[in-house]
């Protein structure tokens, strides 16, 4: 997910970024939800090189940054022994 470098950032500051982040925050609420709903799994990466990553995908020339990567695909649930802890 990407969004403008300059998010609100004349008008608002360092608080630009933040509701930039937080609107980023609900996009990907959506989006695993919808995968969710369609058999597949998600998670959000959140650590990361951002300066990297937009050199990686040319960003850096449209004025834009990676705010998170989800990767989305296929779900399998974990192989769990699970038993009762009453007899």
């Amino acid at each position: 997910m990407a969004g403008d470098k300059d998010h609100f950032k004349t008008e608002l500051g360092y608080r630009g970024y933040r509701i930039q982040q937080m609107e980023a925050g609900m996009l990907v609420q959506r989006l695993l939800l919808a995968a969710s709903a369609l058999g597949m799994g998600g998670h959000p990466l959140l650590g990361f090189d951002a300066n990297l990553c937009d050199k990686i995908y040319k960003m850096d020339r449209q004025g834009h940054t990676s705010l998170i990567q989800i990767p989305i695909g296929p779900y399998q649930p974990r192989p769990w022994l699970k038993g009762s802890l009453h007899s």
